[in-house]
């Protein structure tokens, strides 16, 4: 029981800094964070791939959102595409599927689908200053974070065996299909925001278990604010952050002021 607990408390943690780190200070800017405290949080966050890459294509999807340009959009695309098709470029559904189902080998898998920096047609200007981000969006340094977080699988399957395997391999599944969730059923299924000029909706049940992230209309009207719903576990992390003076967050309504396009 000790080790279970300990694996979903390492899941939490990570899927807590993605939605924190990779989405809301990375993509748009709703908090600073001191410099340890930002690299740590990146480091945690690594299984959703490099942080600066991530941080550019979100920022793409929220510029073109439903539109042409956009990396993920089901309204144009279709549902497989956006939920996992846009990582492998591919759009045929039982390839896509056999990915959604591949668990933790997406820990593999993902930092090898990825473009390097060099390979990107532009950089946000923000994102390229930071000395630190750019060496962890290094492919080597990426693919070596992903390998600390390796550790955490390999040791939860050797101390339980085979059902460890198979509770690794359950909640790996889980765990990547609610993010990639967020982009194919929170862009069809649920309650639109009139404010959002896209079709990204809110699903209560979604952001219960994605920190916050299935206020996916609410978070299109109001990019840049740090707070997507009332019950945003994300948000509820931030506050604590600033409280403690780790990050310097803006006010939920400092955010919802802010404007929709940011590069």
């Amino acid at each position: 029981m000790l080790w279970v607990c300990l694996w979903f408390l390492w899941f939490a943690l990570v899927g807590g800094a993605v939605s924190i780190t990779y989405h809301r200070m990375l993509a748009h800017r709703a908090f600073r964070a001191r410099p340890w405290f930002r690299y740590t949080l990146v480091v945690l966050a690594a299984t959703a791939g490099p942080p600066i890459q991530w941080a550019s294509n979100h920022r793409r999807h929220h510029r073109y959102v439903d539109q042409e340009g956009d990396p993920h959009s089901p309204i144009q695309d279709g549902f497989w595409w956006a939920h996992c098709g846009w990582y492998l470029g591919r759009r045929e559904p039982w390839l896509c599927l056999l990915f959604a189902l591949s668990g933790p080998f997406r820990l593999i898998i993902d930092p090898f689908l990825w473009p390097s920096l060099e390979a990107m047609e532009r950089v946000p200007q923000d994102l390229g200053k930071d000395r630190g981000l750019v060496f962890l969006s290094q492919h080597s340094v990426h693919r070596g974070m992903i390998l600390l977080h390796l550790l955490p699988v390999v040791g939860f399957c050797w101390a339980l065996g085979w059902p460890g395997l198979l509770i690794a391999w359950a909640s790996a599944v889980f765990f990547y299909n609610l993010g990639d969730g967020v982009n194919s059923f929170g862009h069809l299924y649920g309650e639109r925001d009139p404010a959002n000029a896209g079709e990204a909706r809110d699903t209560w049940w979604l952001a219960l278990l994605t920190f916050g992230e299935g206020w996916h209309g609410f978070h299109h009207a109001h990019p840049r604010s740090p707070r997507m719903g009332p019950f945003d576990f994300g948000w509820w992390a931030i506050w604590v952050f600033d409280r403690i003076g780790l990050i310097e967050a803006r006010r939920p309504e400092q955010g919802q002021q802010g404007e929709r396009q940011h590069a």
